[in-house]
């Protein structure tokens, strides 16, 4: 939205600078784009959020400008000179798609080409100048927030008809452009033809013209769902759309008609119909809301005076019509204003958010009482154990596992499906095992060589018992590094990523040699605490991986429900860093007789405090390497808590790293 300060003024005097606009729209949770000239005026580019229609016009954000102040704001009359006249016939065939609708007819009209300074106000606004009558329905839209459609009435056949498009009608719209509709779209008719696409653009053979004498303007309401359709259909964008799906003001048709009336009878000299065709005019959009001072204060942490409250959420145009408790109506432009938290945003705008305090409330003693919460937290420990995560369907296929039972009865222990989705999977899930082997097997077969997968999920026994099982596999090959060869994993790999996994919780562990049909023998061994098997570990059963298709893999599948009891080692999981780190990279020539931790232990004794971190990357020697030396590169990451830096901090204290390592005769590689 391109807000006009000049056009503002005309609705509003407020006490500050032009451009000191931008602090008073911040403060109301508008967002300023930029600024721009045009015209000898400046235009604010603002960013107006969906939920708030009514900031698409000047009148509403001259709304919130004169509440910011406290200031009134102007009112606007219509000295309108009528002339009697029949109303035009108006049939509204679809009344939850056009709730309201309203027309008046113009007659004796001169259609010229607008002052030049209302088509300049249009184009800054982003709007091309057709003439003074199209102009008119654009600047109403403009200044009201309210799309109008203005008719050539002489051609209108008949009566005026609110109806679906049929399916194969077509309508040449006022880009020249034929378009061919659906029953999707809502449509403005008369008897014989189609007038307009409702609420997105109008037909070619109703426009208006040089040679019009007569008009009828449309302002109306229609369901933004219906014209939400209509857009993506026809792929149709235009302002008056934009508008009506934000749901628009229903309440304004009847201003918006006057407003429109007015600028046709100054700007083109016509005689205005008394009558006003109204499909709805007794229709009432205001919305009753109370509200309580402990709620308010329980939202925002504050003390608060009911009287303060009032006067400031009245500024918004927000009646008070009760007090104790208090109730506010809400007027029908604030349709984003549903409940009693809505009215407590609007005071905490207009008090402004950096002026309420800011609390945090803590509550680590319940939250581990939820095992939702324990279970979350065993997610993000395999994360950042190294393992990726999948779902996948809670069903199996009973003939894979049906001969499997030595050593683990559970796995036959199948709840059977009455009406299976797919044939083959008919029972449900008694390991999780089964769908990570086909997961990797997928992986595998598409040239992934590190597959590293897990799955927490809920397994099925009868008669209806339900288990949280936490399972994971190694599939393929640990890549290559600077300080290993790629190799495939093995059988301690998977034992390893047990053991960090479970390295998180105040527990006592075991592995000892068992069975699990799941897994190979002699490559299986059972998970135990202190008191209970709680999984296994080991080789994928080979039968299991040559009905998948995988290769060699090893996996591990532990009952998370008994692991949970346990408590863990960290009271939380660190959260991605708020602000952005910058990373310096450097290679160093060194002697053979230094080791990498001599260079790390000199950096980090400088105890620099915005120095994250720093890594070995890569080591090397051979060519342009001298006799004797050695090549060492590492990766430096700096940040702060508190703010984003700036390459100028990061440089001096690289300069200074740099100081300490020439002279400790270190060489710094440059290039």
């Amino acid at each position: 939205m391109k807000a006009s300060v000049k056009w503002l003024k005309e609705w509003v005097d407020f006490p500050c600078p032009d451009k000191a606009l931008e602090e008073v729209f911040t403060h109301l949770g508008i967002e300023v784009v930029s600024q721009e000239t045009c015209g000898g005026d400046l235009y604010y580019n603002l960013d107006i959020r969906p939920n708030r229609p009514d900031l698409l016009s000047i009148m509403g954000l001259a709304r919130e400008i004169s509440a910011y102040f406290s200031i009134p704001l102007k009112e606007k009359t219509f000295g309108i000179e009528s002339l009697e006249a029949p109303s035009m016939d108006v049939v509204i065939e679809d009344k939850e798609d056009c709730p309201r609708y309203t027309v008046r007819c113009i007659d004796g009209i001169k259609v010229e080409k607008s002052p030049d300074w209302i088509g300049e106000r249009l184009e800054c606004s982003g709007i091309s100048s057709i003439n003074q009558i199209v102009d008119i329905s654009n600047w109403v839209m403009l200044e009201t927030g309210q799309p109008l459609h203005i008719f050539d009435k002489d051609k209108i056949e008949g009566k005026i008809i609110v109806r679906k498009a049929k399916d194969g009608e077509r309508i040449i719209t006022l880009d020249g452009q034929k378009r061919k509709l659906t029953p999707e779209i809502l449509v403005i008719a008369d008897e014989k033809k189609i007038l307009a696409i409702a609420g997105v653009m109008g037909g070619i053979h109703s426009s208006v013209t040089a040679s019009t004498k007569n008009i009828a303007i449309e302002s109306a309401y229609f369901d933004p769902v219906r014209i939400t359709r209509g857009v993506r259909s026809l792929s149709l964008e235009t302002e008056s759309a934009a508008r009506f799906e934000r749901k628009g003001d229903i309440g304004i048709l009847p201003y918006s008609q006057d407003d429109a009336a007015y600028l046709v009878q100054e700007w083109a000299s016509g005689k205005i119909e008394e009558k006003i065709f109204d499909s709805n005019p007794d229709v009432n959009a205001e919305k009753l809301v109370e509200i309580t001072k402990e709620r308010g204060e329980k939202l925002l942490g504050i003390s608060l005076n009911m009287g303060d409250v009032v006067k400031k959420v009245e500024r918004f145009g927000i009646k008070n019509v009760g007090n104790n408790p208090v109730k506010f109506l809400v007027p029908s432009f604030r349709r984003d204003i549903d409940g009693e938290s809505d009215i407590w945003e609007e005071f905490a705008r207009l008090t402004g958010y950096k002026n309420i305090p800011y609390r945090f409330r803590i509550k680590g003693q319940e939250m581990p009482e939820d095992p939702r919460y324990e279970f979350r937290r065993l997610r993000e420990i395999a994360v950042f154990s190294g393992f990726y995560e999948v779902y996948n369907l809670s069903f199996m296929e009973r003939s894979v596992v049906e001969n499997l039972s030595e050593g683990n009865e559970n796995l036959k222990n199948f709840v059977q499906l009455k009406n299976p989705m797919w044939p083959e999977r008919d029972v449900m899930r008694t390991t999780l095992l089964l769908g990570l082997i086909e997961s990797g097997a997928k992986n595998a077969n598409r040239g992934i060589a590190d597959i590293r997968l897990f799955e927490m999920g809920t397994v099925f026994f009868s008669p209806n018992v339900e288990k949280t099982y936490l399972s994971g596999i190694l599939m393929g090959s640990i890549p290559r590094e600077w300080h290993r060869k790629e190799r495939k994993y093995d059988f301690y790999d998977i034992k390893g990523g047990v053991e960090t996994i479970l390295g998180n919780y105040d527990i006592n562990f075991a592995f000892e040699y068992d069975e699990n049909p799941l897994f190979e023998k002699h490559l299986c061994v059972g998970i135990y605490t202190e008191k209970e098997k709680i999984g296994w570990a080991g080789r994928v059963n080979r039968l299991i991986r040559e009905k998948f298709g995988a290769p060699d893999a090893y996996a591990f599948e532990i009952d998370a429900g008994l692991l949970i009891k346990f408590k863990p080692t960290r009271d939380y999981i660190s959260l991605p860093p708020k602000f952005p780190g910058i990373k310096r990279d450097v290679s160093l020539i060194l002697n053979k007789d230094r080791n990498s931790e001599f260079v790390l232990n000199l950096i980090r004794d400088m105890n620099i405090s915005i120095l994250e971190d720093v890594r070995l990357m890569d080591y090397y020697t051979g060519k342009n390497i001298p006799e004797g030396k050695k090549s060492f590169a590492y990766s430096l990451v700096f940040r702060t808590k508190e703010r984003t830096l700036n390459d100028e901090e990061v440089d001096k204290e690289m300069d200074k790293i740099f100081t300490i390592l020439e002279k400790n005769n270190i060489e710094i590689r440059r290039q």
